[in-house]
């Protein structure tokens, strides 16, 4: 389940993104705009996960 809630969220980092030397700077604003949606939208898909998980009455692990 890892693989499935963690592989979303990869190319959320925008630390990348320093090291782009050849981006206009339209470019880098559009590629900030991206990460931003990918992030939200990471969240919200692990939002229902675990919303599923605890409304069909599974155990929730906390570390």
């Amino acid at each position: 389940m890892n693989d499935v809630l963690a592989r979303p969220c990869c190319p959320c980092s925008p630390g990348g993104l320093a090291y782009r030397k050849d981006f206009t700077a339209e470019e880098m604003r559009e590629a900030a705009l991206a990460i931003r949606e990918n992030a939200h939208q990471s969240l919200n898909d692990l939002r229902t996960v675990l919303g599923t998980l605890r409304r069909d009455g599974a155990v929730v692990m906390r570390a």
